[in-house]
Formats: structure tokens, sequence, C-alpha cells
């Protein structure tokens, strides 16, 4: 069929087309060959064999792989280019058109928001004939439903925005189509690691995934990003989520893909996807609960305390009723945790730990209480009590100690350790907060190794031990995931201490000593 076309194009038929050729020399073009990708393939070859004096110029979504062949990707407009087109057509649309330092704006978004890609450029500028760039700019939210075209003579596959990617998308296998819907979750660059863990799965195993990708950037569907990174256009990767939402795997693959979260920026890409899970469900999914969990998780790792209360709050609720008492403990001391430094809402962090201690004894539990306890001991502390602090602190710490319970020792003794730095007795919490960071040592919690060997950074500051409370500082940051949350838990503190005592404006001597030491700057009145 290729070999036919491409012989009538020049007069003459199919079996004279080489004859034709070696007579003729001449650049011949075939354009789109993807959809008879082997047959337009064939053809070239045999020509190219028979005519020494040819050459071919083929587009497709992927190479022929023919011999002597050199690909060039055609990439999106650069935003220059994409502009220079929307405004054109948008001219032909509106005559009245006019470019302001408004509508600039408004039109370098509309070019970021669709790639570049100029059938969808165009597509948008001839909205402009019905509705203003702020309109056009709210619609792309739903770009496919949006990007319509009506002009006759058309091609089908042209018509669409959807269209015109679906044609490529129909092009891939089932299993090229599995991968490229799971990695649509994927928003920016991301690691073939990451691609790994979320395309893997079902159908396709995980020794598939890189061979099935480098498939997908041959055809397009996927971007090589610096060598060894990827990324999906947003318009392609949006019809991606369309495919996965009708495969039924969305919630499973933002899930997934919410794993395994390292850095600080992880943690808040997760949160996303965590959130973007939660919308896709009805409120009494059993899903749902799991993933209220996981999303307070994240924010605590990302030092987003206020969406962490709201969720934790949302699985308080979905817990009430039933008959896990101990699970509705375990949300309230998250809460009581969480709260201070969501609102600096104390009551209510008090009672959220009051009521774990309530239901520890209602669920059977009543050596879990001890837990509650040591939370409770931080609550003399934010409401500026330090002497109180210390003192319940230091017996939780005792009992703990005595029933053998690390997690609840550790806790106490963070709580002691910061009581007794702000009060100034600086070497017995040094004592304490190194018994603290030895426990954390212990149970591998990088976290916690981070809150303690910042803490005692502080201490050492106050002691005028500057340089080692720089050098301790600096490892902890480095070493821990999420050194943001770490410094926002210990300032929280201490600006709370501060504002609940209700003194004068003017510094105590130890606030004198933070504000004088550049490992952790100053804070005024």
């Amino acid at each position: 069929m290729v070999s036919g076309i491409v012989a009538s194009s020049v007069g003459v038929d199919a079996a004279a087309l080489a004859q034709w050729l070696r007579s003729h020399p001449c650049l011949l073009v075939l354009d789109n060959c993807e959809h008879v990708l082997e047959a337009a393939a064939g053809v070239a070859a045999e020509l190219l064999r028979d005519c020494a004096g040819l050459r071919i110029v083929a587009t497709s979504r992927e190479p022929l792989q023919v011999p002597g062949e050199v690909t060039m990707r055609v990439p999106a407009l650069p935003a220059t280019e994409a502009e220079r087109l929307f405004i054109e057509r948008a001219r032909l649309a509106q005559p009245r058109f006019e470019l302001t330092t408004e509508t600039s704006s408004q039109v370098a978004e509309v070019c970021r928001r669709l790639d570049g890609i100029p059938l969808a450029l165009e597509l948008a500028a001839a909205l402009l004939r019905g509705m203003s760039l702020d309109t056009l700019l709210i619609g792309l939210r739903d770009r496919f439903r949006l990007l319509v075209g009506r002009g006759a003579g058309v091609p089908e596959r042209q018509r669409t925005l959807e269209a015109a990617v679906a044609w490529g998308f129909a092009l891939l296998s089932s299993e090229e189509q599995t991968v490229f819907s799971r990695l649509s979750v994927l928003a920016g660059t991301f690691s073939l690691e990451k691609a790994l863990a979320v395309a893997a799965g079902d159908t396709v195993p995980e020794a598939e995934v890189l061979p099935l990708i480098t498939r997908l950037v041959e055809r397009s569907m996927v971007d090589l990003v610096g060598g060894s990174g990827y990324a999906m256009a947003e318009s392609i990767r949006e019809y991606g989520r369309m495919a996965l939402r009708r495969r039924g795997e969305e919630v499973e693959v933002l899930s997934r893909a919410a794993g395994d979260a390292g850095t600080r920026q992880e943690h808040w890409n997760a949160l996303s996807l965590l959130r973007d899970a939660l919308e896709q469900i009805p409120g009494d999914d059993p899903r749902r609960g799991d993933l209220l969990d996981r999303l307070a998780w994240e924010a605590e790792c990302a030092g987003s305390y206020a969406l962490g209360a709201q969720a934790l709050e949302e699985l308080d609720g979905l817990l009430a009723g039933g008959s896990d008492l101990a699970a509705r403990a375990v949300v309230q001391i998250r809460l009581s945790n969480f709260l201070p430094m969501a609102s600096g809402d104390l009551d209510a962090a008090e009672a959220a730990a009051h009521r774990a201690r309530e239901l520890y004894v209602a669920a059977g539990e009543p050596d879990r209480a001890l837990a509650v306890a040591a939370q409770l001991a931080w609550a003399h502390g934010y409401r500026g009590d330090l002497a109180g602090q210390a003192a319940a602190a230091r017996a939780v710490a005792e009992q703990a100690e005595a029933a053998g319970d690390r997690m609840v020792l550790r806790n106490a003794l963070g709580a002691l350790g910061v009581a007794q730095v702000v009060l100034g007795d600086l070497e017995p919490a040094r004592s304490t907060l190194e018994r603290g960071h030895a426990i954390a040592a212990e149970e591998h919690d990088v976290t916690q190794q981070g809150w303690f060997a910042a803490t005692l950074a502080f201490a050492d500051t106050l002691s005028g031990r500057l340089a080692m409370g720089r050098a301790r500082l600096d490892r902890a940051l480095l070493e821990v995931e999420e050194p943001g949350a770490i410094m926002l838990e210990v300032s929280t503190f201490l600006h709370t201490w501060r504002a609940t005592t209700e003194r004068p404006c003017r510094r105590s001597p130890i606030e004198s000593r933070w504000s004088r030491s550049s490992t952790f700057g100053g804070h005024g009145c």
C-alpha cells in the first residue's frame, strides 16, 4: 500500500517506481509513518538500496529503524515561537486582540500549560472568538473537553487535542499503555528508580519496565531529561491520568507513587499525590483511613502541621463509633503533638492528650497511658511552666525506665532535656539529651536523632561552645530527611514558651545568648 501511494504521487506504477527514482534524483517525503511503520520502513529500505541518489525524510512518532537512518527529534515549540504562533492565530480569531502587559503574561501561561504543542495552541487561540484569555486559562483545567476544533477538511485526529494524543496512545502495546498510564501520576522530572516503583506490578514485571519506558521515549510519549531522568508533557500526562482512571488504577498508583519519600521536597510531592488520591474516592471508601494516616505522616515530615492536623481530625471521625479505641487513642496523641505547631491551640492539644488517655483506659491498655503522660509533660512547657514540664517528664522517664518502655523513655527525656536547656540547667540537659539521642540511634530513627542533635546544639551554644554547637547542628541538618520540621518543632516550643510567660518586651539572659549566636540566628520581640 505504501509503495502504491508513493508511485501514484509521481504518476507511475509501483513496479516502475524504483526505475523512475533512479532517473529522477529527488527528496522523498513520507509523512505520518507511525500507523504503517513496518510497511513504510520496508519501502524506504528497498528504495534506498535500489536508488543511490535518493534521499528520504520520514516523519513518525518513532524511528523506522532502516540502515543509515539519522533520527532528529522534533521538540515542542520554544516559548517565544509558541507565543508568536498563539498570537497570530488569536488575531485571526479575534482581530481586536491586543498584547498588553496583562495579556502577555496570560499568553505565556497558556503556551506553558499547553507544552508548546502547535495543534493545542491553534485550537486554544480559535476559542478566543467567544471567550477571554482569563476564561481560557480556567478552561484548560479540562483541556481535552475544551480544545475541540470545528473546521471542515481536517483529519479526525487533528480536530481535538484529545484525538491527537489518543492517536499516539492507540499505537502503543497493552504493556506500553499500562506503563504510560501509571507514569502519568509523576509530575516534573522523575528518576528511573521512581518509575520502576510506580510502573511495575500486576501485568508488568519490574524487569520489563525499563525496556517499555525506552519504547515510550522512542514513540515520543515520554521525554528523556538530562540523560538519566524522565518527564512527560502536561497534556500527555493528563491524557495518561484519564487512561489510568478508566483502568481503575488511579488511587492505587497514586498511593504507590507517594511511597519512599526521602528529601523534604519528596515529602511535599507525596503530600500532593496522597491528597489527589483522597479526592478520587468517596468519604466511606475503606481505603480512606490508610491514606489519611499516611498523609498525616508525610505532613509531619514536610513540616506542614496544619495539613497533618486536618488529616488526623478526619481520620478520628472515621474511627469514631468503631471498636478500635486504641487506634483512636494513637490519633489523639498525634493530634496533641501536631496542634501546637499547626495552630498554637494549646487547650485543644491538651484536650486531645486527655482523650487519648481515656481511650487507652477504655481499651483495656492502661499501660499506654504512660505515653500520654509524656505528651502531657510538654503541655506544661507550652504554657510557660518549664519547671512543671521538667518535673512531669522526669517522673514519666523514671516510670518508663522501670517498665522498659524505650520509646516513652525517649520522649520523656526529650521533654526533660528541653526544659532543662531553657531553664539554664545546661550540663544536666546535655546528659539527658545525649541519653535520648542514644535511644534514637539504637532505634535507627534518623528524624529523632536529628531532633536531639539540634537541641544539643542549642545547649552547646548557650554554654558558650559555639563551634561545637555549629558543627553538631550542621551534621544534624545534613543527615536528617526533614530539617525544616525539626527546626520548626524546636522554635515553636521556644516561641510558645516565651509568649505564654507574659513578660515585658525584654530578653532574658538565655534569650540574649540565643540571639547573639550565629549558629541559630536571632529573634526579637
